[in-house]
This record gives structure tokens, sequence and C-alpha cells, in this order.
């Protein structure tokens, strides 16, 4: 319960940062394409600097193994969450751009920052498995849902996030670590996805007409699927299969996994839209409101989980 009201309190807390961006977009002080530039920003060089930063830490088995509980786990919900979202996308006449917004979590921008604040660094180690397997996944699968086009092998290799992971995993397997000055230097800069990433969404909300944004059943019925059926699903398959009886460490590295499944949409939907010429604008209401309503949806997500679970 206690780790959950901590989850609120983050969670409304950056609901707050992207009220300022909007209401200083609205005001004039920042352009609307301010919110791609920070967009970019964040997920191309102060999330991976994040994710290496939480690598730097001294090698042990446990926090080995713990990262390939992870790392199976976030496969293991990309496995239920793609076919459902087929599922559906089918009862609900839903497009392939949908579908891919039920699939796939603000994990990177959102839950990197927020787990860091409640759980601390080892914990963004863990949860980097659920960032690395879902970056695979949408360079592939998440792009043709987009775009109708085949994914770029070369976007996965090159992608900051993946190199971020393998950097920081050869210096966390190593018994060398980087001079203080650059090792201070990159976590300072990770430490400032958290606002950053929400004045990113609070610049798109500016943009959107947000009647529309709150009268769209249909948009509804996206937020619901992404922030309830599936994490609760996950959690009721967690529940079933006693995966966390396995060792304490299973039950602590799923709650990693657990927050990153039930994230709002992925923002990176809302740019790749954008610029492939796709419905940006759907899709920004779809990812605004999912960040505003996830204040409530994920600690009770949490909470279930725990109750369950643990």
């Amino acid at each position: 319960m206690e780790l959950s009201i901590l989850l609120a309190g983050q969670t409304f807390s950056m609901v707050l940062m992207i009220l300022v961006g909007f209401f200083i977009t609205r005001r004039g002080l920042l352009e609307y394409g301010a919110g791609e530039v920070l967009s970019n920003l964040t997920v191309y060089v102060l999330c991976p600097c994040l994710i290496f930063s939480s690598c730097q830490m001294d090698f042990s088995m446990e926090k080995l193994k713990g990262l390939l509980i992870g790392l199976v786990a976030a496969i293991f919900v990309h496995i239920v969450f793609i076919p459902l979202s087929h599922l559906l996308a089918r009862s609900c006449k839903c497009d392939e751009l949908d579908r891919a917004a039920i699939i796939y979590s603000n994990c990177g921008n959102l839950i990197v920052p927020l787990i860091g604040q409640i759980l601390g660094s080892e914990f963004v180690f863990y949860s980097s498995a659920y960032l690395t397997v879902q970056t695979v996944l949408f360079w592939t699968h998440g792009i043709k849902l987009i775009t109708g086009k085949k994914g770029s092998l070369k976007n996965i290799i090159l992608n900051p996030n993946i190199i971020a992971v393998i950097a920081g995993l050869i210096f966390f397997l190593l018994p060398f670590k980087l001079p203080d000055i650059l090792e201070g230097t990159i976590d300072k800069i990770g430490s400032t996805i958290g606002p950053m990433s929400m004045f990113s969404i609070g610049i798109i909300m500016s943009s959107l007409d947000l009647k529309k944004v709150f009268t769209s059943l249909h948009t509804y019925v996206i937020v619901f699927f992404r922030l309830v059926a599936a994490p609760v699903v996950l959690v009721l398959i967690i529940w079933a299969s006693h995966v966390t009886a396995i060792s304490p460490l299973a039950g602590k590295v799923m709650i990693a996994t657990v927050l990153a499944a039930s994230a709002p949409t992925a923002v990176t939907i809302t740019l790749n839209s954008r610029l492939c010429g796709g419905d940006a604008i759907g899709a920004g209401r779809v990812n605004v409101m999912s960040t505003l309503l996830c204040v409530f949806t994920m600690p009770l997500v949490l909470l279930l989980y725990q109750v369950l679970c643990l």
C-alpha cells in the first residue's frame, strides 16, 4: 500500500509538470515545435544517459539474475499484449495505430525516471530489460503497425537506448568504471529526464482541442485497454503462474515490469505518426489522456499486484 501511495504522489507530480508545459505554451512562451525537440532530446539523449548511469554499480550475480528475469518477463509481456491487442481491436473496430497504442507503453521517458524516484537506481537497471525488448519490437513490429512499412534493423542497432544498455552492461560486467567527472556528467544529464519528458507532453497537449480529447469515446476505449485491461490481464497471469514465488528477487523485478506494462501510451507513437503522415492528432489524444489518467490507474494496478502476487 505504501508503495502505491508513493507512486500516486510521483505520478501526480509529473502531471503537474505536464500542466506547466501546457500553460507556458498556451501563453506563447514556447512554440509547439519545442515539444518535438524535447521529446527527441528525452528519447535519444536523456533516457540513454539515465540507463547507462543505472548500470554503474558493482557486479553481483543477483543483479545479473534480476536483469535476466526482467528480460524474460518483458518478452512474455509482449507475447501476451500483441495478440491481446489484436483481439481487442477486432472487438472494438480499432485500427493498427490503436493496436500500437495498446501494446507499446511510455516505459522510457516516463517509467524510467518514475522507477528511479520511487524504487532506486537498481530498479532502473532491471527496467532497462523491458525498454530493450520494447525498443526492438517497436522499431520492427510497431513501425509496421503505424506506417505499414517494415522497420529498419539499422534503427534498432543504432538506437541510443540499445547502445546505452549494451555499454552499461559492459561496464557492469567489467571491473573498471568511467572517470568520476564523466560518470557524474552522464548522471546529471539523465536526472533531468522527468521534467523534460513531462514538459514535452504538455506542449503536445497544448496543440490539441481538449474538448475533443475528453469527449472522444474511441479515445476512452483505447486508454482503458492500455491502462486497465492489458495490465490487469498481466497481473492475473503473474498471480496464476505463481512466478513471484520462485524467489524474493523475482517479486521485486516484476514490480518494474508491471509498472512498465501499465504505463501510458508511448509518446514515440505520436512522433512517428506525425513524421509518416499518420493520425498524429488521434495518437496525441490517446497519449495525453492516458498520461493524465495514469495517476489513478497505475497505483491501483500496482496495489492489485502487491495484494495478489507478493
